[in-house]
C-alpha cells in the first residue's frame, strides 16, 4: 500500500499542492502566530508548559480538520471521477465548520483523554481518527460518522495506530532534518520555519493518500462481512 501510496503522489502531487497551499499552509500560518504569541506570553524561567501544550491542541485541531480536501481527492480520483480539483475544495468549503467542529472535539477529547495517563487519549484519536474519512466519503452528520469511525477501528486498530505513528514519525523526523539543513544556511528564525513549513505542506497528503487507500480497503473487507449494510462504499 505504500508503494501504490507513492504512485498516487507523485501522480497528482502538483494538484495536491495546490490543496494544500490553499488549505493547509494558511492554518499552519495562524497556528505559528498565535501559538508564537502564548510562548511570548506564558514562558516563564524557561518552563513552556503553556506554549507546547497550544502547540499540541493547534497541531492535532489542524491535522484532523484539514483531512478533507485531500480525502475527496482520492476517493474521487479511485472512483474515476473527473474535475477532482474544483470538487475537492468544493467539498472542502460546504464541509469547512463541519470539519472544523469535529476537529475541535476530537482534540480536546485526546487532550482530556491524556491527563488521565496517554493511553485513554490514544485510544479516543484511534477510534475516532477516521470519522472525516466516512464523512468525505458517505457524507454523514457527525455523530453517525463517529459511530462508524469507532466500530471500523476496532476491528483495525493496530493497522490504523501503526499507520499514524508511521505518519507521525516521517513528519517528525523530516521536521527535524529540514530544520538542521536550512539553519546551515539560513541564519534567521523566520527563513527556517518557512523551509519546515514548505516542507510540511509538501509530505502532508502523502498520509491522507496512505491512509485514505487503506480505508477504502478496509470498508470494502467490512462491508463484505455486513458491516456497512447497504451503504456506498464509494459514494461521492
Amino acid at each position: 500500500m505504500i508503494a501504490n501510496s507513492l504512485m498516487f503522489y507523485g501522480k497528482h502531487f502538483d494538484r495536491l499542492l495546490v490543496i494544500s497551499f490553499i488549505i493547509l499552509l494558511p492554518l499552519l500560518l495562524l497556528q505559528t502566530i498565535i501559538v508564537n504569541y502564548i510562548y511570548s506570553i506564558s514562558t516563564f524561567n524557561g518552563i513552556t508548559l503553556y506554549g507546547d501544550l497550544a502547540n499540541a491542541v493547534f497541531t492535532l485541531l489542524i491535522v484532523v480538520m484539514a483531512q478533507g480536501p485531500f480525502i475527496k481527492y482520492v476517493l474521487l480520483e479511485e472512483n474515476g471521477e473527473e474535475r477532482k480539483l474544483k470538487r475537492s475544495l468544493v467539498f472542502f468549503a460546504d464541509q469547512a465548520f463541519t470539519f472544523f467542529l469535529f476537529g475541535t472535539l476530537l482534540t480536546w477529547m485526546v487532550v482530556v483523554g491524556s491527563l488521565f495517563l496517554l493511553i485513554p487519549g490514544i485510544i479516543l484519536l484511534v477510534f475516532y481518527y477516521l470519522t472525516p474519512y466516512f464523512i468525505a466519503s458517505e457524507e454523514w452528520k457527525i455523530g453517525r460518522a463517529m459511530k462508524k469511525s469507532a466500530n471500523l477501528a476496532k476491528k483495525k486498530f493496530f493497522s490504523l495506530l501503526g499507520i499514524l505513528l508511521l505518519i507521525g514519525l516521517l513528519d517528525w523526523g523530516l521536521g527535524v532534518i529540514t530544520i538542521y539543513l536550512s539553519s546551515l544556511f539560513i541564519d534567521i528564525y523566520f527563513g527556517v520555519l518557512i523551509a519546515k513549513l514548505i516542507v510540511s505542506v509538501a509530505i502532508y497528503p502523502f498520509g491522507i493518500i496512505l491512509l485514505s487507500l487503506n480505508f477504502l480497503k478496509w470498508k470494502e473487507e467490512w462491508k463484505e462481512e455486513g458491516g456497512l449494510g447497504d451503504v456506498d462504499i464509494r459514494a461521492v
